[in-house]
């Protein structure tokens, strides 16, 4: 027996906004998701932080969220991101702005709203107790900050970020987060030569996802000389030539001191929203999922598991019956196995600390349901896919795979000789594989065929056996 989650607003909205009402949107529209009544509870647009380890990606989101992203204790003693970190924060733009200068973009928390008056209003939380003790005006008449105190603002952009490690042990953390980017900040520390390692390897992440929103920042520049990050900007500007950054600008700031943070929040600010389909069904990557119950919690007040992700397309609403897949799966005694979708009902809907009636796509939310906590605990459901009972495609047990060598990356090159032997090896066993989906079809042959790079040929195609994975939930 789950307990349902409270459904009273955790933070009320203390103004004059507009409150979505689902049965008056126009879900055919796909820019819908940018209306005022959408964005003031919601994040419509997920930006990534990228780039090498300690060239300030996390400080570069407190900046512009208030939010720190290391909350687990081992990353608080390393002072390190392990785990992909999450935060949303809110744009606002000056109504009738004096000049086109900077200054007219201001980058607040997700709990910031405006008031009747055009003020941005900004919770003050006290930490001892986790209550709210007060409002501050954070632009407008009687801000502390005299470059916005003054004229009206309007809320233009509520996103939500995805802080990656940059650490190489953990590209495949990095790689799990770019599967739900909108666009990119890659971050670089201008204190360091560039590119580091992983500024590679994250923009190569970035051109494997077609993903060509993206925004360089030179971070830390209060730590140089000026000719000196004028030269640097001469390496990004080379480094980045002939890649889906080519174009990109680059925005100089130092996110320890909040300076140029303002700027940074216009380019944001400028960033396109991706076209949604809101009509189709729901459906939704995980990307987390956990248990909120404490230890020695009462059987009968249990709460169900929590899972994390975006919705990539469709209205998620709550009370609504969703699915999980590929869900449970166990050996079926033959050398093969079974998965078991687990089919639940949405018992609340979370964007960090609003309680939403429906969600729609871009943006971080929690998801909650009647499904087992235990289920849930420790990241366990994270890969798999949500969506409407009924819509999601069929699970496969192997699948084809091609791999490329990114020439552009360091040590590419050296990797020819050992992927050139792994060729002639596999061609020798003669391997290979074969999709078969668990439904009521015969299993379907297929070729698996690997591409590794120009000297073995463009297009050239072998044999192999896939082994690595008991299966792989494919969106085909």
């Amino acid at each position: 027996k789950m307990a349902e989650i409270p459904r009273e607003p955790r933070v009320s909205i203390l103004n004059n906004e507009p409150v979505a009402d689902l049965d008056s949107l126009n879900l055919d529209d796909p820019n819908v998701v940018t209306a005022p009544e959408i964005i003031c509870r919601q994040a419509t647009i997920n930006i990534g932080l990228i780039g090498h380890v300690a060239h300030g990606k996390s400080t570069v989101v407190k900046s512009m969220s208030g939010v720190t992203t290391q909350r687990f204790k081992s990353e608080l003693q390393r002072n390190q991101t392990i785990k992909l970190g999450y935060a949303n924060a809110k744009i606002y733009r000056r109504v009738n702005p004096t000049g086109d200068g900077p200054g007219n973009y201001r980058a607040f928390g997700s709990t910031s709203f405006l008031d009747a008056k055009g003020r941005v209003i900004e919770h003050a939380w006290n930490y001892k107790d986790g209550r709210r003790s007060k409002h501050v005006v954070r632009a407008g008449a009687g801000a502390a900050d005299p470059s916005c105190n003054g004229g009206e603002w309007e809320l233009i952009r509520h996103v939500s970020f995805v802080d990656c490690p940059g650490h190489e042990i953990l590209m495949s953390t990095m790689l799990n987060g770019s599967s739900v980017m909108d666009g990119a900040l890659l971050v670089i520390a201008a204190n360091e030569h560039c590119p580091q390692p992983q500024t590679a390897e994250h923009l190569a992440a970035m051109e494997a996802e077609k993903i060509d929103r993206i925004v360089i920042v030179q971070n830390k520049v209060d730590l140089v000389e000026e000719i000196d990050a004028l030269d640097q900007l001469f390496h990004i500007k080379e480094f980045v030539a002939g890649t889906v950054a080519e174009k990109s600008p680059v925005v100089p700031i130092s996110a320890q001191l909040s300076c140029n943070i303002d700027v940074l929040a216009e380019y944001i600010a400028r960033m396109p929203v991706p076209a949604r389909n809101l009509a189709g069904p729901a459906r939704m990557y995980i990307l987390r999922s956990f248990s909120v119950n404490k230890p020695g919690q009462d059987v009968e007040h249990l709460i169900g598991g929590v899972v994390g992700g975006s919705l990539t397309q469709g209205v998620l609403r709550r009370g609504q019956r969703i699915e999980i897949r590929p869900g449970l799966w166990r050996d079926n005694g033959e050398g093969g196995f079974v998965c078991t979708p687990l089919v639940t009902v949405v018992d609340g809907l979370h964007a960090e600390m609003f309680d939403l009636e429906f969600a729609v796509p871009g943006g971080l939310i929690g998801v909650g349901t009647k499904i087992d906590p235990c289920l849930t605990r420790g990241d366990r459901l994270t890969g798999q896919v949500l969506g409407e009972v009924g819509s999601l495609p069929d699970i496969y047990e192997q699948l084809e795979v091609h791999y490329q060598i990114m020439e552009r990356l360091p040590g590419a090159i050296e990797q020819h000789e050992t992927v050139a032997k792994m060729h002639e090896e596999l061609q020798s066993r003669n391997y290979f594989a074969h999709l078969s989906p668990h439904s009521s079809q015969p299993p379907k042959p297929a070729t698996a065929k690997a591409l590794f790079g120009e000297k073995l040929g463009e297009g050239e195609e072998i044999l192999a056996r896939y082994f690595t994975l008991y299966f792989v939930y494919c969106i085909i």
